[in-house]
Formats: structure tokens, sequence, C-alpha cells
């Protein structure tokens, strides 16, 4: 079993080795030790650009709190934007929308991203089109058209020869706005197929075989512009109705039953997105003006509003908001038109903190969940923008295995912004009410331990901060660790790990992946 230097009765350690406090767990907010300053500053990459022109204006443009590390237009009009990583071997790609068809770009060396591929419209009968969306699962990638019918699969899952697979279902709609998915069980969901008086949501099963989807459900209903889906909970945008309403699947999905509404902000809802925990979801507002929404979801009836962001402009149109539920919880990325790319932290969801933002003329997508912590937005003129925020952690390294086969999952509530006291370090996804240990140190590592399978991804020099904690019965525990109020702590750069004492594990544990992530001045 891996020994750690931790005294039985539960101590933090600070980076240098000298014991900063006592607590017990849940352990109370309190100081991070100031460590060495990174002071060094990124430059600014702009690469594969068609024109000096473009360039100048691009390098020129205002940003803060995140890095451009390329740009990349193939052709002049864009829609949406997803992504996709090789688990295997960590390769990323971003996956774009465009009028004349899809393309592919792998972005594992973000500055010089590579097109691997472009899928025209027209092979499968699509019209050029300002509206295509796609959601990816287990490396296929389905695709939706305002015009055009069916759902196209893309095979990605030998990033060097993407594949175009088939298209399907053209039978059941003429044409579709957007498709949702739920990211836990590989079930999509066609909607926007209908007009202002109705719609018709198709549930379709990628799972089971995702070249050949199955048909599972249909709900008529009134039109739904929008939506996203987690553990039974559908959360749908009613644009024409201007209403957030949160419906339960767990018992139908061709007639769910509806646990509450509300109307947002500007009363013209046009997207939606929960927090891993089912905690907190936030929409959009797609008017001048328009908001994104915080609701507070957790008692399953009517959601309950408690605040709201929108950058000051009256003229701006805000279009989507996702919350980044893999890495940064409880961090908001939008698309504006007229704003760019917005990074919201809303780990008070009473009162939302902007963090960092690039400015591009009509962002309509932001993705937000590849682990190497680069995010992707669509420019409907500009093309992808492939950029890098401070507020964004990293995942590395190589997680083990524990109970259910289940690699640990590392993760923050917020954003490392200097004076943020609601800051936490999390884990889930581990053995349920189990000793848990996590490492915060100053720099990475990737030692095999006893070549056992077991990873320590955080350098023991200088010595890491040690915690000790235990799941709950979910798998599940929190460190609040508050930022102090203290600009000198600007840059500093921090790696965090988690142990789970597990006996499915290797040497009796299981471990997360490496994290890294900024301090920062917001």
């Amino acid at each position: 079993m891996l020994k750690v230097p931790i005294d039985t009765c539960q101590c933090r350690r600070s980076i240098d080795g000298r014991i900063a406090s006592s607590f017990t767990s849940p352990p109370p907010p309190s100081p991070l030790p100031l460590g060495d300053l990174v002071s060094a500053k990124r430059s600014l990459l702009v690469l594969g650009l068609g024109s000096l022109l473009l360039c100048t204006s691009l390098l020129a443009q205002s940003k803060k709190n995140a890095t451009v590390l390329s740009v990349q237009r193939p052709e002049s009009r864009f829609s949406d934007v997803w992504g996709y990583v090789d688990k295997a071997t960590g390769r990323e790609a971003a996956i774009l929308g465009a009028s004349s068809g899809i393309y592919i770009y792998e972005t594992t060396n973000p500055s010089t991203p590579v097109r691997l591929a472009y899928f025209a419209a027209s092979a499968t009968g699509w019209r050029s089109c300002t509206w295509t969306d796609m959601k990816e699962w287990k490396g296929y990638v389905y695709a939706v058209t305002e015009c055009g019918a069916g759902l196209k699969i893309l095979d990605l899952r030998n990033l060097s020869a993407p594949r175009y697979v088939k298209l399907w279902g053209s039978s059941y709609w003429r044409s579709s706005h957007n498709v949702g998915i739920d990211r836990d069980n590989g079930i999509l969901c066609v909607h926007g197929t209908g007009s202002s008086s109705g719609d018709t949501l198709r549930f379709i099963d990628v799972n089971t075989d995702p070249e050949n989807p199955r048909l599972l459900a249909s709900w008529t209903t009134t039109y739904v512009h929008d939506m996203s889906w987690q553990d039974n909970l559908l959360h749908t945008a009613n644009i024409y109705a201007g209403q957030y309403r949160l419906y339960d699947t767990s018992q139908s999905m061709s007639s769910p039953r509806l646990l509450g509404s509300v109307r947002t902000p500007k009363t013209f809802t046009h997207s939606t997105w929960p927090s891993y925990d089912n905690k907190i979801c936030v929409t959009t507002d797609e008017v001048s003006g328009g908001p994104m929404g915080v609701y507070d979801i957790s008692a399953r009836g009517n959601p309950i509003y408690r605040s709201q962001f929108f950058t000051g402009s009256t003229r701006s149109l805000i279009h989507n908001a996702y919350l980044d539920n893999d890495k940064n919880c409880y961090l908001a990325h939008m698309s504006f038109y007229g704003e760019g790319y917005r990074c919201v932290d809303v780990s008070n969801p009473r009162s939302p903190v902007e963090v960092g933002y690039v400015d591009t003329n009509s962002l309509w997508g932001a993705y937000c969940f590849q682990p190497s912590g680069v995010s992707y937005g669509s420019d409907m003129s500009q093309g992808l923008y492939i950029i890098k925020f401070k507020a964004s952690a990293t995942h590395y390294g190589t997680g083990t295995r524990g109970t259910g086969g289940r690699v640990p999952r590392i993760h923050t509530i917020g954003s490392a912004y200097v004076g943020n006291p609601n800051f936490q370090l999390g884990v889930r996804d581990a053995r349920a009410s189990s000793p848990a240990v996590m490492l915060l140190g100053s720099g990475r590592a990737n030692i095999n331990v006893g070549n056992s399978g077991l990873w320590l991804h955080v350098s023991l020099v200088p010595s890491p901060l040690v915690v000790a904690s235990a799941t709950n019965g979910s798998g599940a525990t929190l460190v609040p660790f508050g930022i102090p109020n203290n600009a000198q702590l600007n840059g500093l750069m921090l790696n965090a790990q988690w142990f789970v004492f597990d006996p499915n594990g290797k040497l009796g544990l299981a471990s997360s992946r490496g994290l890294e992530f900024e301090v920062f001045n917001k």
C-alpha cells in the first residue's frame, strides 16, 4: 500500500512541508500557501490565418485572462462546435459546423491544429445551411441540420482517418434545429423538428450499436429549441413560451413528468445546462441584452431564480452557455453575438463573477470539455477559435481504477481567482464511504509506484500539502480552499491528485488523474 506522510489526527501540510493547521473532515476554508510566484506570461499565438490583415485584427482583439492559440477559417460561414478526445491516446479534436459541411481538426497541439477531414453537406443530400449542430458519443459524431433530413453519422475513432458512416433516420424528420445527448447513457434527443405550433422530440439509442441507432421513443409537445439531459432530468428551453422547463424521464421518455417551470429573465429561452450535481442550471435568452440566468434546481420543483449575468451591452445577444462539469464545475462558458466568448464563475450562484473573455464578432458555440483545458469557440464569420483560459484547469496523467472499474474523477468547484472564497477541490466516482487523501503541490510527476500501475502525478519536491478526507455515500468529497485576496498569488501554478482507499485498486488505492490549475487575478 502507498505510504503517505500524514498524521493520524488528519492534518494539512503546506507545500514547503510546514504544518499549517489541523482540521477534521470536511475542513473549513483556509489560505493556500504562497509558494514561488510564476511571473512569466505566455505570448499570443495566432496561426493558420488567411491574410496579414486578418492576423493583425485578431492579434489586436480585446481579451482578458485568455490566450488565443489559433484561429482556423476554412470557409466564410460557420455554426456550432463540439469536441472529441481519444481516451486511449489523449489526442483531441474539434468538430466545426460550417455552411457547406463539417470540418474535423486535430488540436492535440492547439497552436498548430491539423485539418483531418471535411464532410460535405451535399454528399448526403443536405443543402448549404446556417444551422448545423452535432454531439459525440464513443468516438462517433451525430449531426443534424435545418437544411436536410436525418442524422449524419461520422466515425472519429481513428483520428488519422475519420470516415463517413451513413445518414440515418431521414424518414423521421425533414429538418432539425438541434440534437442533445444524455452523456451518461448515450441517448440522443433530436428536437426542433417542428414549429412554434408544436414539436416532436425523438429519443435515440446510440450506445448499443453506434452505427445503427435505434429509436426508443417520441414525444409530441410544444416547440423545444434546445435541451440538456442527465440523471433522468430533462431541461428544455421552450423559446416561444419564454420558459425553462424541468422534466423527469425516469418512467417515460414519450410522456415525461413535468417537475416545474419558470419564465427566464427576457422570456426568450434559448438554452439550458445543469451542474454536475444537479443543484443549479444556467439558461440563456437570445435577445438584445439577454442574460445567462442561474437557477436553483435542488428541490426538483419549480426552478428558483438566483442571479443573472450579462455583459452590460444592451445590444449584445447571448447564444449558448455550458457548465464545465468535468474539470472546473460551476464555471460557465458562454457564447455571445458581438461580445465573444465569456467565462464566468458561478461557485456562488447568487453572485456570478466574470473571470475571462475573448471578444469575437459573432460567436455561436463554446466547447469547454477537453481534458487539456483548451476551449473551442465557433465564430460565425471567422471560424474556429482555440483558446486557453486561465480559469480552465487541465487533466493529465493516468488514473487508477477502483471499485466498479471506475477512475476517481478530480475536479474543482469554481476557478482559482485571487479572492475567491468559494473555491473547492473535490473527487467523485470513487468508492463510497472510504478514507481519501489529496496531494496539492507545485509541479507535475509521472511515477508508476513500484511498477504497480498506481500512478503519482504530483511532484514530491517541494513537499506537497497533504489533505485527509473521506468520501460520502455517493463516493464523493469536497475540500474548501478559499483563495486569499492577495495579488502576489497571481500566476501560481498548482497540481492536485486524489487517492482513495479501495481494496479493488492497486496497492489498495484508486487514484485520480492529475489536475493542474492557475491562481490568477480576475
